[in-house]
């Protein structure tokens, strides 16, 4: 049997979380340096395993050995090296200043050479072609020329259905609202009516809905109240100022009222100790490798 999506996420979340949360406290060198010092290792035991079969000297090895079979451990090692250098830009990005377009242009176009290696397995296959996607809908902006509609969509239309995951799907509505394509964000719609996000349903439906409606010239003010309730993650709010509050107050739906409403619901968010802070720990959660 291949090596599934959930085997993966069981398997690799344990040992990044390590570096996630060195990230999630602001110590982004440190992660890199330590990620750095982890990554060669960790490939290196699962090509070893799959090469020969062999147990290898330690505790991983042994449950490996236990676990897997050769084959999956051949899978899994071409899973952890496409998805975990992808991780490993995301630290570089966050360590390069947002203003330095070259200096991150340079980690997307050597994050591109990585991900051109040929996967021999089929779990390799989706594994590239998930961190291929993910590549263009999180960093889009930091290529020498930007990602093609056409390209996006043909990516995710080669990704098989189980990895078209909430992640993914969460930045598909910022390339379709970015690149205004309501078609996608359509696709996106439907999606998130069929597939309700599994912790934030209605958070997630009312953000969807809004970006649409904007898009569609149709935002009503009921709209924005509407999203304003339901918001309570830091990563929320931050977005929902950064993303939507231009268009909003340039179709005049974001007033002083409305400006107040905001800063109302974002204090209540935060006095719910621990909930506001503990968001942050669910935001390193999703977006680990999985």
């Amino acid at each position: 049997m291949p090596l599934s999506r959930q085997q993966f996420v069981d398997y690799i979340y344990p040992e990044v979380n390590v570096f996630l949360m060195l990230q999630h406290q602001g110590q982004d060198a440190q992660a890199l340096e330590q990620f750095d010092a982890w990554l060669p290792g960790k490939l290196a035991q699962l090509e070893a395993l799959a090469a020969d079969g062999d147990p290898l000297a330690g505790e991983l090895a042994q449950e490996l050995a236990q676990e897997l079979a050769q084959e999956l451990a051949q899978e899994l090692a071409e899973a952890v090296y496409y998805r975990c250098n992808l991780l490993r830009a995301s630290f570089l990005w966050r360590l390069t200043a947002s203003e330095d377009h070259e200096g991150r242009c340079a980690i997307t176009r050597e994050l591109l050479q990585t991900l051109q290696r040929e996967p021999q397995t089929e779990a390799g296959r989706i594994h590239q072609a998930h961190s291929q996607l993910a590549l263009m809908v999180t960093a889009y902006n930091d290529f020498d020329e930007k990602p093609s509609v056409a390209g996006i969509l043909a990516a995710l239309e080669a990704l098989p259905e189980e990895y078209r995951d909430q992640q993914i799907w969460h930045h598909m509505t910022i390339v379709a609202y970015d690149y205004g394509l309501p078609a996608l964000m359509e696709v996106a719609f439907e999606h998130e009516t069929m597939h309700p996000h599994s912790k934030y349903p209605q958070a997630s439906w009312q953000r969807i809905n809004l970006m649409y409606q904007i898009m569609k010239g149709k935002v009503s003010r009921r709209d924005v109240e509407e999203m304003i309730k339901v918001m309570f993650l830091p990563t929320q709010f931050e977005e929902f100022r950064r993303r939507m509050c231009p268009a909003l107050r340039e179709a005049g739906l974001f007033d002083a009222e409305m400006e107040q409403r905001l800063a109302q619901r974002e204090a209540e968010a935060a006095a719910a100790e621990p909930d506001f802070h503990q968001s942050r720990m669910d935001s390193v959660r999703t977006h680990a490798p999985g």
